[in-house]
């Protein structure tokens, strides 16, 4: 499916979500550059990024670059964020950026398009929350893009929802705790696992 040409493009598209950071990190700050690079400056526009949506009311215009804003929080194929959006109408486009593809290790580009499933399940969640429905369509025969149409429905938050702006990738060192028996339970249950590994054992050390 090709989307169509007027449309209004807004997202990630060629800059990395780092960048795009920093730029803003830098126009709300000082005239000249040399803070830019500091993570004081980058910090409350990652925070930004992050904060949760909110309902609208039926007389207000749905919040749709909002919901691409939520969107772009889902994981990706080695953090590239290798989707592009476009708002048509009551709808958002979400289409495969292939200038982001990594060919050695997605050769395939399986990678690729499960984090245009992650996205369109972001978007999906995220407009429950703000009262819209989602309803995804993909054409397997045009260029891998994914339609979600959007219609008005109760707004309902869901743990699903909620977490949209919580979740991340991080390399950052951990606490060092373990992970307690309850939230054990809660992954088993969320995710049907049936055993979880949680020591490494003698042959694997």
């Amino acid at each position: 499916m090709q989307p169509p040409n007027d449309t209004l493009t807004s997202a990630a598209t060629r800059p990395s979500r780092r960048q795009l950071l920093l730029a803003a990190a830098c126009v709300t700050t000082a005239p000249t550059l040399t803070a830019c690079s500091s993570s004081d400056t980058v910090q409350p526009a990652a925070r930004a990024l992050r904060e949760p949506g909110a309902p609208f009311s039926d007389k207000a215009t749905p919040p749709l670059l909002d919901l691409v804003r939520q969107a772009t929080l889902a994981p990706s194929s080695h953090n590239t964020h290798c989707w592009r959006f476009q708002i048509v109408e009551k709808s958002i486009v979400i289409a495969p950026d292939l200038a982001r593809r990594c060919p050695v290790v997605d050769p395939d580009d399986h990678h690729l398009f499960v984090s245009l499933g992650c996205a369109t399940e972001n978007l999906a969640q995220a407009a429950l929350a703000a009262g819209l429905h989602a309803e995804p369509r993909f054409d397997p025969g045009g260029d891998g893009a994914i339609a979600v149409s959007l219609k008005a429905t109760q707004a309902r938050i869901t743990p699903p929802s909620q977490a949209v702006a919580e979740r991340q990738c991080t390399r950052g060192d951990c606490d060092g705790q373990p992970t307690s028996p309850a939230e054990l339970r809660q992954i088993r249950s969320s995710a049907g696992i049936a055993v979880l590994i949680t020591e490494r054992s003698d042959e694997a050390a």
